[in-house]
Order: C-alpha cells, then structure tokens, then sequence
C-alpha cells in the first residue's frame, strides 16, 4: 500500500461534506478544526473496518502503528499531519474503539483547499476513488439545514451522575493531596453523567459546533457507539519522534520573564480556592 493525495482549491462546508459522504456510514468520524487557532485541518473519514481492544490488550495498537509506519508515503509534502492509519477512542472503562481509515478529506480552513488522501495499491485505484469523491462534492449543498430538519426534537430523561456530592469532593481532597506531595502535576477529575435519550447525536454536534466553538471538537461513530466531543483543550500529543506534549488550561498561569510578576503568578494561583 502508497499513501497518495491529492488537493482541490475550492471550499464546501465540511458539515454538509460529511453528511454527503459519511452520514449513513456504520463507522466515521469528523475532526474538526475550524476554531482551532494554529493547526486548522479538519478532517472527515469513514471506514468499513472497527476493532474494540481490551484494556490488557494494548499491544495490539503498537503493533498495529508499526505496521503503519512502513507505508511509502509518496505525499511527504502535505501542508497537515494527519494520515490515513487508526481513529478512534478510549472508553470510561480503557477499552479501545478503534477504526481502520484508509481514505479521507482534509479541509484546510486558511487556505480554503481540500484534500483528498488515502492507502491505495496503486495510482489508478486512487485516482478512481478521487473522481468518484469529486464527483459527489457536486451535491454538496445545504445539506446541514435539511439534516436538522429531518433530525431535530428528542428528550432527555433519568438523568445520574457516576459520583455523588459527597464522594466526588472527597475525591478532590484526595487529588488536591497527591498534587501537594508531587505525586503528579495535573489531575483532570470528572464526574460521569449518565442519561436515557433518544437525540439525534450527530445533529446534537453540530448545533454544539456552532454554540459552543472548541478547537478539539470531534465526532467519532463506531458502530452503535457515538461521541461527541467540543473541547478546549489538548490532554496528550504523541508525536512520529517519539516527543509527548500536554498543553493544560484549567489551573494554570503563563510563566513570565519578570520573576517577580511570575512569583505573584504563582502566589495568586496557589491560594485559588479551584
């Protein structure tokens, strides 16, 4: 298998793309990127393939990503990182849901282009899947409207929370004293809510797109599992180099050069009662 790509200067909504091509898809995925402030490439995929992976089962995803990294990229020159490879997520309880993606749509927001990539034996095979995609891209057209029309109305009942009043905050104390002996440097504790729906998940993601813009939102479809995702942040960055980053937002302050105003920072962060 190649990784070959190719790119369309010309722009079409990645929603009403994504409801042209992969809404009745069993599995797919939307990484959007429109508000993200330095990396906007949002990207849509599907895919006929989707794997669950026990959590002692872990191995399995480095095995698969070794074989990934011997693919022959002959696109080296994309202006994104994203390839062709695995998507997917990991569940309250560690269990891995993943999808195999071997074609996707790249939407470059700054630049106002698409590009079309994915794993083909041979040119001829991409090139046939490429004009097809073209050839749908000629629906694409206020799709998201007549979407939300099909799709809207629902209701929310039985609502739960995973951890009462009194043992999530006791849960915080516990975190707020690992932090103070320097166990770990960041906790993201949460608080499950559980619910009984009947909302139409995808629909729900895009009125959240809109209300609410987060440079990391997604929407990810692996069979019957939905997840929909707007958030501000970016928890974990492994990079081909072997290089992790975090950049946490929540109970934090910018370092500054004046080592007074930063010992001030400091000072005001540490007596925040959060």
């Amino acid at each position: 298998m190649r990784l070959f790509a190719a790119s369309l200067r010309g722009w079409v909504s990645p929603a009403d793309a994504f409801i042209v091509y992969f809404s009745e898809e069993t599995n797919a995925f939307w990484l959007d990127r429109e508000t993200h402030p330095t990396e906007r490439f949002s990207v849509i995929g599907a895919s006929s393939r989707s794997e669950r992976v026990e959590s002692e089962s872990f191995g399995w995803i480095s095995a698969q990503l070794a074989e990934l990294s011997a693919v022959e990229d002959s696109s080296s020159n994309l202006p994104f990182s994203f390839r062709p490879g695995l998507v997917g997520l990991v569940d309250y309880e560690s269990n891995a849901h993943f999808m195999h993606i071997d074609r996707a749509v790249v939407f470059d927001h700054s630049a106002r282009r698409l590009f079309f990539i994915g794993l083909f034996d041979s040119q001829n095979d991409f090139d046939l899947w490429h004009h097809s995609a073209l050839l749908r891209l000629g629906l694409v057209a206020g799709q998201v409207a007549a979407y939300q029309m099909l799709r809207s109305g629902g209701s929310v009942s039985d609502l739960s929370v995973a951890h009462e009043a009194d043992e999530y905050l006791s849960m915080i104390e516990t975190a707020q004293k690992h932090i103070a002996a320097g166990d770990v440097y960041q906790i993201c504790l949460t608080n499950q809510i559980r619910m009984t729906h009947n909302l139409d998940a995808l629909n729900v993601f895009m009125k959240l797109r809109v209300s609410n813009p987060a440079p990391y939102a997604a929407y990810v479809r692996i069979g019957n599992l939905e997840l929909v995702s707007t958030s501000p942040e970016m928890f974990l960055r492994a990079e081909s180099t072997g290089r992790l980053s975090t950049m946490p937002i929540k109970g934090t302050r910018p370092r500054e050069e004046d080592p007074f105003a930063d010992e001030a920072a400091a000072a005001e962060l540490g007596q925040n009662l959060k």
